[in-house]
């Protein structure tokens, strides 16, 4: 039986672009996602993937448009009642052993193997995969002729309805703890899928201390223990689509990337269209925010409203709207309304880790960035009990998604777009006898709690996080022969070229063993095994994301070659959305037309074998921007690594692929 839902959103009277006067009812609570329980006796989840029906608001019609649309459940849960439109959160450790078992329990539509497999297909299969876990990508237990294995972050196998399949992820002693996700990623439906909402949270929960020795740091911990009794806030943004009838059933409503632009629907967050967070005043709160979408770029930006300690919840979002959404066009250009938004105060994301990774320091910034995959966290304060507006804002077109091309192409809130900005979700802040304090001195005295060394404790009042940090830079290593290039294309199909700025010899997705890119061979005797990429793109902007193996930002050149990356304040050039980013550690980056992104990675060598790379676009990856790539042991030639076929451990009968 199809479980019904009813989501509870942001639930009021008839409002348009113009902003209705009046609005009705309160917003409701953004919560956290439900959490699956791990069985303390070493059973899997049970994670269902089944069509639910549920309704989600839709502010500019004033009514809940009914869904049934495909989702991960909780299948140990009796009480379907309590999820919403966003998969549940999982959290595992370090050293865990994270089990799941996935359960396709959609309807067989017979689907049938296309003869371009670059053509979206088979919605009701699945698979799954961990975006940005550095684990196994292969196998726990191959499979043979009795059973189907047990699989890791294998985005090979095809997980056919009313089939399912476990998986085991061992997650490394020296993982980073962060913020982290899962979502299907079978190639040919993983765009729809993940357009329907299912998307989840995955949490790697760290509890180790740094460790000192004659001054220096010997062990990095995990900021986890600092931060134990702070406020959380898992936040997944998501655009989730549906046609006229609620659902999804094909890629008609997906292939035209203005399609959400057009819809005039809202992002939600957690399954909820405009509703409300619930702060303390002066108290940090931690917000783990993830793009869980497809394609729209997200500038996130939260503006204190005046004087509205008393208003009702439906006048601020009134108040909200007629601040951010007014028409703003090349025609039409209200510099009195733009100075107003622009006067109102911004509050600061303290930003300390950027795609589950902290970083060396933290980085207060007025406008957050999140591209499809992207993940941030950021520490939260709000100094007044005034009421606060968070904004999707307009960012310049070179960094849309969906930038414009030849006039084509509409960013949701590109140049092109009517609204200045869009109202996603605002704040009610608690009145509270906390006193300000700056993100510093709160680090710091989390220390002192936890009893830390004096040295450290010293670093972090100076916002040095270096302690915390789990990778080493690369910035000094040496790169000999061992480069990698890649361009993104958009010309008869959705390609990749393994040149720089190349169009001529760029390829779509083949699956084909000769286009495999092969990484982690002895070039020289004296070869580090560090590769240095270069990324460009030659139509529109493209999020890289390559599994397995975050890199290392090192430049970010502009059209005029100018590396963006750096901190403006001493020196850089300003990029809205790259600067402060050189030797931030990722896995998924933005790649404008024109630029140039130069990252360096190095490769675990417990974590060979096969995956692959993406355009994080997801309807462009299952159309053929994605190329497999293998981790060749550096102790085997070439010759050998090249000689396995590809994912050759996935039976052909589970193969995706075949």
């Amino acid at each position: 039986m199809k479980p019904k839902l009813t989501i509870l959103l942001f639930n009021m009277l008839a409002l348009s672009i113009s902003i209705s006067p009046t609005v009705y009812a309160k917003s409701v609570v953004i919560i956290n996602p439900n959490e699956f329980q791990l069985s303390p006796n070493g059973k899997p989840l049970e994670l269902n993937v089944q069509m639910k029906k549920g309704e989600i608001f839709n502010p500019n019609l004033g009514k809940f448009d009914e869904v049934e649309l495909r989702q991960y459940l909780d299948g140990n849960s009796q009480n379907t009642e309590n999820n919403s439109l966003v998969a549940p959160t999982i959290r595992t450790q370090p050293e865990a052993y994270l089990k799941v078992q996935l359960n396709n329990k959609l309807d067989n539509d017979e689907c049938k193997k296309q003869d371009d497999h670059n053509t979206p297909h088979c919605f009701n299969n699945t698979n799954l995969h961990t975006h940005g876990l550095a684990v196994n990508p292969g196998y726990f237990k191959k499979p043979d002729s009795k059973d189907t294995g047990i699989a890791s972050d294998n985005v090979f196998i095809n997980i056919k309805p009313n089939t399912s399949q476990p998986f085991q992820f061992e997650i490394p002693k020296n993982h980073p703890a962060g913020t982290f996700w899962y979502h299907p990623h079978l190639h040919g439906s993983t765009a729809l899928q993940v357009s329907s909402g299912m998307v989840g949270a995955l949490i790697v929960e760290g509890n180790r201390f740094p460790k000192i020795d004659n001054n220096n740091v010997v062990q990095v911990g995990d900021i986890d223990i600092l931060l134990k009794d702070t406020d959380e806030k898992i936040l997944m943004f998501q655009q989730i689509q549906y046609n006229k009838n609620g659902k999804i059933d094909d890629y008609s409503e997906l292939e035209n990337p203005t399609s959400w632009a057009k819809s005039s629907r809202y992002t939600s967050i957690n399954g909820l269209v405009l509703g409300k967070l619930e702060m303390t005043q002066n108290k940090f709160s931690r917000w783990r925010m993830i793009h869980g979408g497809v394609r729209d770029t997200l500038g996130l930006i939260i503006k204190e409203l005046p004087n509205s300690a008393d208003f009702s919840d439906d006048k601020v979002i009134q108040q909200c709207r007629e601040y951010g959404e007014f028409i703003d066009n090349k025609e039409n250009k209200d510099i009195e309304k733009i100075t107003r938004f622009n006067q109102l105060k911004s509050i600061n994301f303290n930003t300390f880790a950027h795609d589950g990774i902290t970083m060396a320091e933290t980085q207060p910034t007025k406008l957050s960035v999140l591209q499809p995959g992207y993940r941030q966290d950021a520490l939260i304060s709000f100094p007044t009990v005034n009421k606060y507006c968070v904004f999707d804002t307009k960012l310049n077109d070179k960094n849309e998604i969906n930038k414009n091309i030849s006039n084509k192409l509409t960013a949701q809130l590109s140049e092109n777009h009517d609204l200045y900005a869009k109202l996603i979700n605002w704040v009610d802040v608690k009145k509270s006898t906390e006193r300000e304090i700056n993100i510093q001195t709160y680090l710091a005295n989390q220390a002192k709690q936890k009893e830390l060394p004096t040295q450290i404790i010293n670093q972090i009042a100076k916002n040095d996080l270096s302690a915390f940090a789990p990778y080493k830079s690369l910035e000094n290593e040496q790169v000999k022969n061992n480069k990698q290039e890649l361009n993104f294309h958009i010309g008869n199909g959705f390609k990749i070229s393994n040149k720089i700025n190349d169009m001529d010899e760029s390829k779509a997705y083949t699956g084909k063993q000769e286009d495999v890119r092969y990484l982690n061979f002895k070039t020289t005797d004296d070869s580090s095994y560090i590769d240095e990429w270069n990324l460009t793109s030659t139509l529109g902007g493209h999020p890289f994301h390559i599994h397995v193996n975050p890199f290392q930002i090192q430049e970010i050149l502009n059209e005029k070659d100018e590396d963006v990356s750096g901190n403006p304040s001493n020196g850089g050039q300003y990029d809205v959305q790259f600067n402060n980013l050189k030797h931030v550690w990722k896995d998924t980056i933005f790649v404008p037309k024109g630029y140039t992104v130069i990252t360096r990675t190095q490769y675990d060598n417990n974590l060979l074998g096969d995956f692959v790379l993406h355009c994080h676009i997801l309807d462009h990856e299952d159309q053929g921007m994605m190329q497999d790539v293998r981790i060749c042991d550096p102790n085997e030639s070439l010759e050998i690594c090249k000689a396995r076929p590809f994912a050759g451990d996935t039976p052909k009968i589970q193969h995706s692929h075949h």
